[in-house]
């Protein structure tokens, strides 16, 4: 859900005539686009218990390294979400 609300939902056009998927892209209801929040460079997702994630914004005007965090690091490229770093020292 973390990844969906960052980077949009994951869908997947279906033609009609003949009847067959299209390809899968991130659409609506992400709060990172090209078109919004360019200033956001990253998003950390805290709880009380261990889960910690980061999102980097992929069209962020001021882009930040993925090797910068311990924690891992999610990337959205076209129609996949990626982790690009483990969180691994």
């Amino acid at each position: 859900m973390f990844l969906a609300a960052i980077f949009g939902d994951l869908t997947v056009p279906i033609e009609l005539n003949p009847i067959q998927p299209g390809g899968p892209f991130l659409g609506r209801n992400g709060i990172l686009a090209p078109t919004k929040n360019r200033g956001v460079s990253a998003v950390r997702y805290v709880t009380s218990g261990a889960v910690d994630a980061i999102a980097l914004n992929p069209y962020a005007e001021y882009p930040v390294e993925a090797a910068m965090f311990r924690t891992p690091v999610w990337v959205a490229d076209g129609a996949s979400i990626a982790l690009r770093h483990s969180g691994a020292p």
